[in-house]
């Protein structure tokens, strides 16, 4: 194996210098994102998970950048799994960060299918937000396009049991005709529609201790995450990740192509 895999931190010169594709009203902590995001997914090492990232400070130095520009950037790279990061600790590059995803034989919410408890309530909440290379590039959005980001928060009684975070471009809820104005409208659209509209998903599923997306509702951890993109026609129409209370959940997976079955 080669030697440079097993490094335990990423040098900082492996970054990208100076910044790339610093557009006007581009905002500079997805620049920030774009260069870290494409060295770690794409860079010339492939480099594995638990591998350390150059710390704030470095980096902000590095680009010429404030910490707080690079501190938002790490944090969008946290909420997408590409990196880890425990309080106090630096940055380190997450096991899903190149994992293998697979396809359902069943194309179905998993909020309803497998939840123990019976869900009486749910709140929806969603706004507008900039573009990363990332999710532009897996919604072949071009620029100029509105992405959404909605969050759908679960409940029985008064158990949070679930949380749903999705991405969308807006063309996609202005060309299904739904009324945005409308709660029921667009929770009935992120449950249902979406899967009957999708030919076929890339979903994967693993247990996370921790949560530092200040948009979520704190659930209890360890939660279940189950990350799905879904396609149409080979083109990605939808992110979503659906954040499960694993006292609530017990799901079984049938991958394409094979008899195995695995609980979560």
């Amino acid at each position: 194996m080669n030697n440079d895999k097993k490094r335990s931190k990423i040098p900082v010169t492996a970054f990208s210098h100076p910044l790339l594709q610093i557009e006007p009203g581009k905002s500079l902590y997805l620049c920030v994102y774009d260069a870290i995001y494409s060295t770690i997914l794409h860079g010339e090492q492939n480099w594995m998970a638990g591998t350390s990232l150059p710390s704030e400070q470095d980096l902000a130095e590095y680009w010429d950048v404030s910490k707080g520009t690079v501190r938002e950037a790490l944090y969008h790279l946290l909420e997408d799994g590409v990196i880890q990061k425990s309080q106090g600790r630096r940055a380190v590059v997450s096991q899903r960060a190149n994992f293998q995803n697979f396809n359902y034989q069943a194309l179905i919410n998993p909020i309803h299918a497998f939840c123990s408890l019976e869900i009486d309530r749910a709140e929806i909440e969603f706004h507008c937000v900039s573009l990363s290379d990332w999710l532009s590039g897996k919604l072949q959005l071009s620029e100029g396009s509105v992405l959404v980001k909605g969050c759908v928060q679960y409940y029985s009684g008064k158990i949070n049991c679930a949380t749903t975070v999705f991405f969308t471009p807006f063309s996609l809820l202005e060309k299904e005709a739904v009324k945005v104005t409308s709660e029921a409208a667009l929770i009935n659209f992120i449950e249902h529609r979406v899967y009957e509209k999708a030919e076929y998903a890339q979903s994967s599923i693993c247990l996370i201790d921790e949560m530092e997306d200040n948009e979520l509702p704190k659930l209890k951890l360890p939660l279940m995450l189950v990350e799905e993109f879904l396609y149409e026609e080979s083109a990605c129409f939808m992110f979503l990740r659906h954040y499960l209370n694993k006292d609530s959940y017990r799901i079984q997976t049938i991958r394409k192509g094979t008899d195995h079955i695995a609980n979560q």
